[in-house]
């Protein structure tokens, strides 16, 4: 008799798991830098009943040989050779040669924690499932990792394809039964998505899903990945898929079919602007041409895309759909100067989405005529955004087209007498740069709303590149009500203590980044005042046995500038390891949930800023999305906080209810040091990833190319971690890509011009590192700058967007040797003021003042 899935099987009827055979399949192409990590991780699986089969998919390199030599040493290994077909394929001849009673997949450049198999076999078996699947952990790219509560628990089939078609929907981090899979193939031809339909199909199969929320599954965000590929006819793929499995699902539950297809419009839309920006050619008529082809079919309407006004507003109503259908509200109200457009949309979406009925007000504005039959409930009154008192609660209110003319001011005073009376969140459009007038009457456009205007909220967004200058879009949620306070640490400066201190520093990674940069200067400084600093690292699955905490690219030496290097292996705890230290001080968010539960050893992080600070997740989140919940969770942790700027502190504070001291970057004035004998040669530099857009490089080479265009001549050195693909510039670009340290020091000394675009910045240091190097600076106004930045003293600075000022203080720079002169003079200065040796004394107040509390609470405990 078959027992119900989901329920848990006795212990008597439990089988030893090892009796199923795993088959594992690996695609391989172009794989003989990641392979070996991918195979022995598999290898060195606690399950041992397995069959690993590896499809050489006529790779060019040398990962057949690899797979062979495996396939030679390991009897579990089967290897296929077969010519390039690409992924689908190469799974599908997988699928053909699975013994297996279950059957996994995992992709060539990533890799799995040793007990993964044998846990999820283990629950699958136990509570007689399907599928299970567990979490992943993303390595490397944009993408953070969401909280992991290493629970486990069955999920509705709705819950299953409801979490896959709008995240995850990879075949890799899965188990299948063999029935379940074995007769079903990967669409050949398919390069996108093809793991989302494959999965749809199968979850239409099945009544749940084991959800093992440990992240086994490590993914790596490969940028030379099929997903990482410029946007070719074969993209359009994702909006097939999408749309195929919309009619798939519109059989199986109304709900989940209104999810599905707000995802394939989303998809449409962003993949048909990428068609639009694709170089004039063969390839993008024949892209818009499919994808004109696809409207027509489903009825969008795009007949007035080549109309920019247009566009935005199509758009905007795209944008919107998909925040509606992942919020799912019931009580909507709208603040837009567009009457019916929104109000229909709302209705039409919602009613279909919530099978309930739709409460949908709206604000009238400038007396608008309004039809309110079968469009708006209520129509309410514009004082009532004045006195909020009045407001009703709403679960989402939509604003559009209100921002560009209220002003900055007047509209962050809205969002703060709107949010209190929203249940889930604001959901905002505005245009990506505003019109104005200046100072000499001239209109100029900027950008007025940005992730730092709206620093004083908690929000996610998401900017689109439409129209003439593109939109973009917010999601503000209201103060969380499970937000808890943490203590602020103080320093107290009159403390003397005269006992040297045992420091740990947990290092995140090894990557070359700014942020580990002042880690590593930091733990030099410390041993410096006689501390005795250890780096501690803890090893990745692949890296098991090394024994270096440093990574290789550092100029600490270890002999000198540490008392030790610390190394754990994966598996072991931090907060067992380290019980002899005095401090412990993280370097990355992550590290937070290793000290869950409260120590005896002081625990520091130093916040220095990341993405999802300033709401950029790459994508807009649903107030209930897993990313805001984990953060919340993240930094409620009880530890000393510390933030790297006063903006940062205040981010902390109004998204976390954090009250974190203010600990700055310092700098190295020896190593940062000034050419007296320079002389001016037009150099101009850009130091920074060209991956991460927020760094701003597309606006600092537009205005390098405009400038060039009015008649001026200079040079461009760019120092970075990977050398951009940009299309042909008059003026030529010298690439500088990770070099040592000591080659960057000497790009500042002989730049004439150091030029920051970045969109935000917690507490930039490429500035300041030029400011020391005696180079004078211009940079857009991003918000932490204005830590170090006296506009007009020591630096120029311009506003976010706003070209025409760019140009001027660019050309001024240019020209004027003078203003050269004296923002190199002023910006040594100003870089003095952040000297290591102050800041070093700084964070040493910090630990002592920490002890002194641990200090003074024992002895209190022990009184009473």
């Amino acid at each position: 008799m078959k027992r119900k899935a989901g329920k848990r099987v006795g212990v008597a009827e439990l089988v030893s798991v090892d009796m199923h055979k795993v088959s594992v399949i690996v695609p391989v192409y172009k794989a003989e830098r990641f392979l070996n990590r991918c195979v022995d991780s598999i290898l060195n699986q606690r399950y041992n009943n397995l069959q690993i089969i590896l499809v050489d998919d006529g790779s060019p390199d040398k990962s057949g040989e690899i797979c062979d030599e495996y396939a030679a040493s390991d009897s579990r290994v089967v290897v296929i050779h077969q010519p390039n077909q690409g992924v689908s394929a190469a799974r599908n001849a997988g699928l053909s040669a699975a013994e297996g009673d279950l059957i996994s997949f995992v992709d060539s450049d990533d890799w799995i924690e040793p007990e993964m198999i044998a846990e999820m076999v283990n629950k699958l078996i136990a509570y007689d499932l399907e599928i299970v699947q567990c979490g992943l952990r993303w390595v490397g790219g944009k993408i953070g990792n969401p909280t992991s509560s290493g629970s486990f628990r069955i999920m509705t089939q709705f819950e299953a394809i409801e979490s896959m078609i709008g995240g995850i929907c990879s075949v890799a981090n899965k188990l299948y039964k063999r029935d379940v899979i074995i007769n079903e193939r990967f669409t050949v031809g398919k390069r996108f998505a093809e793991d989302l339909l494959l999965n749809t199909k199968i979850m239409l199969k099945v009544n749940c899903v084991g959800l093992l929320d440990k992240p086994y599954y490590n993914y790596y965000q490969n940028d030379e990945s099929v997903s990482h590929e410029n946007f070719s006819y074969d993209n359009i793929t994702i909006v097939e898929i999408k749309l195929e499995i919309t009619e798939m699902l519109k059989k199986a539950d109304k709900s989940l079919s209104a999810l599905a297809y707000g995802l394939f419009m989303m998809s449409y839309f962003e993949n048909l602007i990428k068609a639009y920006q694709m170089p004039e050619s063969a390839e993008r008529k024949k892209c818009i041409s499919r994808m004109t082809e696809i409207a027509v079919n489903t009825g969008i309407p795009i007949a007035d895309l080549a109309d920019p006004d247009a566009l935005l507003t199509t758009m905007t109503e795209m944008i919107l759909s998909y925040y509606l259908i992942t919020e799912k509200p019931k009580r909507v109200l709208v603040i837009s100067p567009y009457d019916l457009m929104f109000g229909c949309l709302i209705r039409n979406l919602l009613g279909h989405a919530n099978n309930t009925p739709v409460l949908v007000d709206k604000v009238e504005l400038d007396d608008e005529s309004i039809l309110v039959e079968d469009v708006y409930d209520n129509i309410l009154e514009v004082d009532c955004l004045l006195q909020p008192g009045r407001l009703k609660r709403y679960d989402c209110i939509v604003i559009t087209g209100v921002f560009e003319t209220l002003g900055r001011e007047s509209s962050l005073q809205l969002l703060k007498n709107i949010l209190p009376y929203t249940h889930q969140s604001v959901f905002c459009v505005t245009t990506l740069l505003t019109e104005r007038e200046s100072s000499g009457g001239s209109v100029e456009r900027v950008r007025e709303y940005h992730p730092v205007a709206f620093s004083e909220f908690d929000f996610s967004y998401r900017s689109f590149p439409v129209g003439k200058g593109g939109l973009q879009c917010y999601i503000f949620y209201p103060k969380s009500k499970d937000t808890k306070a943490t203590e602020k640490i103080t320093q107290k400066p009159q403390l003397n203590y005269s006992h040297k201190l045992k420091i740990a520093y947990i290092l995140p990674h090894k990557h070359l980044t700014g942020g580990l940069k002042c880690l590593l200067e930091q733990m030099r400084q410390l041993q410096k005042r006689g501390h005795s600093v250890y780096a501690i690292y803890r090893n990745q699955p692949a890296e098991k046995g090394n024994s270096v905490a440093l990574p290789e690219w550092c100029n600490l030496d270890p002999a000198y500038d540490i008392s030790g290097q610390v190394v754990l292996e994966p598996e072991d705890k931090f907060a067992e390891k380290l019980q002899s230290f005095d401090i412990i001080m993280l370097g990355f968010a992550s590290g937070l949930t290793d000290f869950a539960q409260p120590i005896h050893t002081p625990v520091f992080y130093w916040e220095q800023g990341y993405e999802g600070l300033y709401g950029d997740y790459g994508q807009l989140l649903g107030s209930k999305n897993k990313h805001i919940q984990y953060n919340r969770l993240l930094y409620s942790i009880p530890v000393n906080y510390l933030a790297v700027s006063e903006l940062v502190s205040e981010i902390m504070n109004v998204k976390y209810g954090v009250d974190a001291g203010v600990l700055y970057n310092g700098i190295d004035l020896e190593f940062y040091r000034p050419d007296s004998k320079k002389t001016f040669s037009g150099t101009i530099l850009l130091v920074g990833n060209p991956a991460l857009p927020f760094k701003g490089f597309a606006f600092a080479l537009k205005l390098l190319h405009r400038v060039w265009s009015m008649g001026y001549r200079f040079k461009v050195n760019w120092a970075c971690q990977v050398k951009p693909e940009l299309p042909t510039l008059p003026f030529e670009i010298n690439y500088y890509v990770m070099q040592p340290q000591e080659v960057l020091a000497k790009l500042y000394r002989e730049a004439d011009i150091f030029l920051s675009a970045s969109l935000y910045e917690s507490f930039p240091m490429p500035p300041l590192e030029a400011m020391a190097s005696g180079t004078p600076v211009i940079a857009a106004d991003c918000g932490g700058i204005n830590t170090y930045a006296c506009p007009g003293e020591n630096m120029l600075l311009f506003e976010q967007g706003d070209m025409d000022m760019a140009a001027t203080e660019l050309i001024c720079l240019l020209e004027n040797e003078e203003v050269r002169k004296l923002l190199a003079e002023n910006g040594r200065k100003t870089a003095e003021l952040f000297c290591f040796e102050r800041i070093a004394a700084d964070l040493e107040d910090y630990f002592y003042s920490a002890l002194d509390e641990k200090a003074n609470s024992r002895a209190f405990q022990k009184k009473g």
